[in-house]
């Protein structure tokens, strides 16, 4: 009895018993205004916004589907920070990079200016031009190849302490790692810096006359 009074007064003020009614004259709407949809895999992501994306080619802008992908914008995100702190690692590699060069070449020059004496004698003894110059380039080489391997032991014994800390943390031991490629390739980088920043000690050096250089002390 205590429904049929209800439904009576419903129906008196809103023409209806129906609760789709009801809802529509509260401001509410018998459609769902969004639906959220949680995938198991980052593929499954991919495959339901290209669906989306292939349904509204060609359809109206009513009929369209807008849709937010929250994980792309939060990967997008992620990736754009992740960009800006490796451009901004290699900027600062590059400037030490040119520094060490420098450095190499000012060490290499000043080793040719203490060796004066020295290389008046392999001269006198029958050393042309090209063996002085060679010898301080051996020496750079020698230098650049030493500084690589040097640096390549050295990260690796720090990655295996990082993964340790960071593993204990997070449970992931493989954050740090260099591949063994990219160690022999920086090598050769580092060797070919050396070797260019002491092109121009060695060519001084294998310039000076024989005479001058037995004279200097």
């Amino acid at each position: 009895a205590l429904m049929e009074i209800v439904n009576w007064f419903a129906e008196a003020i809103y023409g209806s018993t129906d609760l789709v009614v009801y809802l529509s004259e509260l401001g509410g709407c018998d459609l769902p205004s969004r639906i959220t949809i949680y995938t198991d895999s980052f593929e499954n992501k991919d495959l339901i916004t290209a669906y989306l994306d292939e349904w509204n080619v060609g359809r109206d802008e009513v009929d369209q589907i807008k849709y937010t992908d929250t994980v792309g914008l939060i990967m997008t995100m992620v990736n754009t920070l992740i960009t800006m702190i490796t451009v901004a690692l290699i900027v600062f590699t590059s400037i030490s990079l040119v520094v060490s060069t420098v450095m190499i070449g000012i060490i290499t020059y000043v080793s040719v200016v203490e060796r004066i004496k020295e290389i008046g004698v392999i001269r006198a003894m029958g050393g042309r031009k090209r063996d002085v110059k060679n010898l301080f380039t051996a020496e750079t080489v020698i230098i650049g190849l030493l500084a690589g391997i040097i640096g390549i032991v050295v990260t690796y014994l720090l990655s295996v302490i990082a993964n340790i800390i960071i593993g204990s943390i997070t449970g992931i031991y493989t954050i740090a790692a260099l591949p063994a490629w990219q160690a022999v390739m920086m090598v050769a980088i580092s060797v070919v810096l050396t070797l260019v920043s002491g092109l121009i000690p060695a060519s001084a050096a294998a310039k000076q006359d024989p005479v001058v250089a037995l004279r200097t002390e």
